[in-house]
């Protein structure tokens, strides 16, 4: 038995060390567990965006900009490369109708202090040289980032080791015993005892809720990306279609005028330069289980979306494919969560915003355990929300 903790987080992606990074910054003694490798989930496949135009406005908008406003000084406290850099970002309009909705979407934006600029044609095209000519202008963002979704998971487990956190991989725990004072969790061959557990295990969070009988309404939805080989000045900002920004929206008004195959997988044009020169390209998302095998009619429909607004991008040659799971909830939010046992919480769900919102989920939970004042109200992150707004089944 492993004596001494503070708090036990199941789960070793960005999510779980950042929460132990903030943690062992209040003086918390911490444990991380993680099933295999840090990282070796959707933190490890995923494009490594840190941006918020994505976001619905409102309360997702916020968080993400607060998260986002952390992570210079941050990155500065890690004194790692995590390449962490803000590029800006680029998003397209392939319709008319896409840019009436984006003015709309820009006025909303900007009246959240948001840096952005709706762009006609000709100015698309002076940022991406090699868009496609029919594209009808977009959004510039200023203030969005990019960073190393794989470094910066382990400069944080990095710098909370340093200030005493332990981490243990290939650590899948198998029960979660409440006892007085606390919780004995048992994984691999170890047993653990700490005041408090954190479940931030991502997809797997619902099997690790249900060891203490506890329903968390999360489903994987699988995400195929593609790397180029190396280029040069073909793409120069990250840029993504906007219409798949409003399609995405429970209740949007837009609906994309695409082929069946794209809307069914949800393909949206992705295309990212790299640090090494390669592109980043995707993206889908579809339900289709725990399945994480590359779907290749999948794969050809990404490219050829993707070729629809780079033609370039027809002479270049693709190295690699993967795909990952998606935490998913029904209203595009994280659980940042207490339940009803006490000290213990619930902090999953981030979709495709996980790197985003990472350091501001480590900070509203550590101020949730640590009985500090919260920067937001705790149930708009609630665990039963949609019980409280009247639905019956969040998923």
């Amino acid at each position: 038995m492993k004596f001494g903790y503070d708090t036990i987080i199941v789960g070793g992606g960005v999510i779980g060390v950042s929460i132990a990074y903030f943690l062992t910054k209040s003086g918390q003694r911490v444990a991380v567990l993680e099933r295999n490798t840090l990282a070796s989930g959707s933190s490890g496949k995923c494009d490594g965006d840190v941006q918020n135009v994505d976001s619905k406005p409102g309360l997702a908008t916020a968080f993400s900009g607060a998260s986002m406003a952390m992570f210079p000084g941050v990155v500065r406290d890690l004194d790692c490369d995590v390449k962490y850099e803000v590029s800006g970002s680029l998003f397209v309009f392939e319709t008319d109708a896409e840019a009436q909705a984006g003015k709309k979407l820009v006025l909303e934006k900007r009246a959240l202090g948001i840096e952005l600029k709706q762009l006609d044609t000709y100015e698309a095209h002076q940022l991406e040289p090699n868009l496609a000519e029919d594209i009808v202008g977009g959004i510039h963002t200023m203030s969005d980032a990019q960073v190393d979704p794989m470094l910066l998971t382990f400069a944080l487990a990095e710098k909370a080791r340093q200030r005493g956190a332990e981490i243990f991989p290939f650590h899948e725990v198998s029960e979660i015993v409440r006892q007085q004072g606390g919780f004995v969790v048992k994984a691999a061959e170890d047993a653990f005892r700490a005041a408090n557990v954190v479940i931030a295990a991502g997809v797997w969070s619902p099997f690790i809720g249900r060891l203490v009988g506890l329903d968390i309404p999360i489903k994987p939805r699988q995400g195929q990306l593609l790397v180029s080989e190396n280029v040069s000045d073909v793409v120069r900002y990250p840029t993504t279609e906007f219409g798949y920004i409003m399609a995405k929206y429970a209740g949007s008004e837009y609906r994309r005028s695409v082929p069946e195959a794209v809307e069914k997988n949800g393909i949206a044009m992705l295309v990212e330069p790299r640090h090494g020169r390669n592109l980043l390209i995707g993206s889908s998302r579809r339900f289709a289980g725990y399945d994480v095998q590359n779907d290749y009619q999948v794969i050809r429909e990404m490219a050829r979306r993707t070729c629809r607004f780079f033609p370039v991008l027809r002479d270049i040659n693709m190295i690699r494919s993967y795909a990952g799971l998606r935490p998913y909830t029904a209203d595009q939010m994280p659980f940042l969560s207490r339940t009803g046992t006490e000290g213990l919480y619930v902090a999953a769900g981030h979709e495709g915003a996980g790197i985003t919102l990472s350091l501001a989920t480590g900070k509203f939970m550590d101020d949730l355990i640590c009985g500090k004042p919260v920067d937001f109200e705790e149930n708009l992150f609630s665990l039963d929300r949609f019980a409280q707004s009247g639905q019956k089944d969040g998923r």
